[in-house]
């Protein structure tokens, strides 16, 4: 009985070392998939294990570079990249990630340093940001979105004359606040900013403030 059971025992515990060496085999192979492939197929074998050393392909490396640097939230990662436009990239990103500003001001590519710059001044509404965006369109379009979010007519200012007319007026019309209407500089434009809100609150005291006397009857015929 003794000698059946120890047999059982042993053939148990045989059993148990190859299960134990088959599966260290299938790991030794998941290990070394991409080694069996060949061109292409082999570096985005790698890419996506990011294993970026192992990749022929420098774009390739780069972009694996770059996601690496994503994933382990480490801009210095960047640095490793070759291409300044793919650097530039993964630098931005990173800063954006860690929201951290003043790593804009590091990036060599002036593409991104300016998305780094518009991204982060939305991001933190922060319009000092925005000024220091070199592309004049994505400038522009960085202060409005500022303004329209925060509804702060002072940002409107940064827009030049022609751009900040049309702001105040927006942000007049979003807040009902005639104070904002003052700031625009075309006469009957601003009568109209202020007789619009004095309709929309329907307060006739507004009308008072209008200058000019056509509209200011108007409105006092029309508000009560």
């Amino acid at each position: 009985m003794h000698t059946k059971l120890l047999l059982i025992t042993i053939l148990v515990a045989i059993s148990l070392l190859l299960t134990g060496c088959n599966l260290s085999g299938i790991e030794d192979k998941k290990t070394d998939t991409c080694t069996s492939l060949t061109g292409l197929q082999k570096d985005n074998c790698y890419f996506e294990a990011l294993t970026c050393s192992k990749i022929k392909d420098s774009d390739m490396r780069d972009s694996c570079v770059a996601e690496l640097a994503k994933q382990k939230k480490d801009a210095k990662i960047c640095n490793l990249i070759k291409s300044d436009k793919t650097k530039g990239y993964c630098q931005e990103m990173l800063a954006e990630i860690n929201n951290n500003p003043f790593a804009c001001a590091k990036i060599k590519d002036i593409y991104w340093q300016d998305n780094c710059h518009y991204q982060l001044a939305i991001k933190n509404n922060k319009d000092k940001l925005c000024s220091l965006v070199a592309n004049s369109e994505q400038r522009i379009e960085c202060f409005k979105k500022i303004a329209f979010t925060t509804n702060n007519p002072w940002v409107c200012k940064s827009l030049g004359t022609e751009e900040s007319q049309p702001c105040y007026y927006k942000i007049a019309k979003a807040t009902l606040n005639i104070t904002t209407c003052k700031f625009i500089a075309n006469k009957l434009n601003r009568n109209n900013c202020i007789f619009g809100i004095a309709k929309e609150k329907n307060d006739i005291k507004l009308c008072d403030e209008l200058t000019n006397t056509q509209i200011k009857a108007k409105c006092k015929e029309l508000v009560k």
